[in-house]
């Protein structure tokens, strides 16, 4: 179990929880990905994911374009960058 990536992980679901909840599509597309994450770091799932991985492309071009909530934005480039790590490491296991 990674577990400063899975508390990494839920402290992005936090922040993008209200959005979700407000029907902001991207975020909740997001949320799915950290989803599949949490339970690939915490070891709850062996499966390889569903797709790509976005949350880059949507950091990007959804928080960073117009320049708010730039930690979030930092928080899932640094996920998704551990998870390709995790995901080469288990492929070499």
């Amino acid at each position: 179990m990674n577990e400063y990536l899975a508390q990494s992980i839920e402290s992005a679901q936090r922040t993008l929880d209200h959005f979700a909840k407000a029907g902001f599509e991207p975020a909740q597309i997001i949320e799915r990905q950290l989803m599949w994450c949490w339970k690939r770091a915490v070891g709850l799932t062996t499966e390889n994911m569903p797709g790509p991985l976005s949350l880059t492309y949507f950091a990007k071009d959804l928080f960073e374009k117009y320049g708010d909530y730039p930690l979030l934005s930092h928080q899932l480039r640094s996920i998704e960058a551990q998870m390709a790590d995790l995901m080469l490491l288990k492929r070499a296991a």
